[in-house]
């Protein structure tokens, strides 16, 4: 075991530094985490997303987003985890060499699955989902960067709307 994660923390610092000495392209990945706000009836929680772009001009990036929040559900005590997919325009404003600020809308869906106990039935649900958001990149080369964003995501539920803003913190790839 020990042997194989060796062999992955070297392969996986050998890629970043290939990575890194290339030029950077129209595609981006970027990997966040962080923490989520309380709504009207889910507590606060982790959220997480995973996104890739493509770059049009100097202002203009297209992204698709994967995302997951949790937290627990009020008044009933189990964890809930909704999925969301997103297509979100961005705006991009370079300031310096290795940073910037960015801005978007995102439109989609969410999926929640089923949750049941003794007394209450959740049943699963897909709904529609928008957020927007904000955040600024710092590039340390070309190519690999941190993120930090807020965003405030909005679904339309049954049993009543969320509207949980986050923080997240993540990792940026142009290539």
């Amino acid at each position: 075991m020990r042997k194989l994660v060796l062999a992955l923390g070297i392969l996986f610092a050998a890629g970043g530094t290939a990575m890194a000495q290339t030029s950077a392209g129209p595609w981006s990945f970027q990997f966040q985490a962080g923490y989520t706000s309380q709504s009207e009836w889910l507590d606060s929680g982790l959220v997480g997303s995973v996104g890739v772009g493509y770059t049009f001009g100097d202002h203009f990036a297209l992204n698709f987003h994967a995302g997951y929040l949790e937290g627990k559900i009020r008044y009933f005590g189990a964890k809930d985890a909704i999925l969301t997919l997103m297509v979100a325009p961005e705006f991009v404003f370079d300031f310096a060499a290795n940073n910037q600020f960015y801005a978007f809308v995102g439109v989609g869906s969410a999926y929640r699955g089923e949750k049941s106990t003794n007394i209450y039935y959740i049943p699963s649900e897909t709904a529609f989902a928008a957020e927007v958001g904000v955040g600024y990149r710092h590039f340390f080369n070309e190519s690999v960067g941190l993120s930090f964003q807020i965003t405030m995501t909005h679904i339309n539920a049954t049993g009543g709307n969320l509207d949980p803003v986050d923080a997240r913190l993540g990792l940026a790839v142009r290539f």
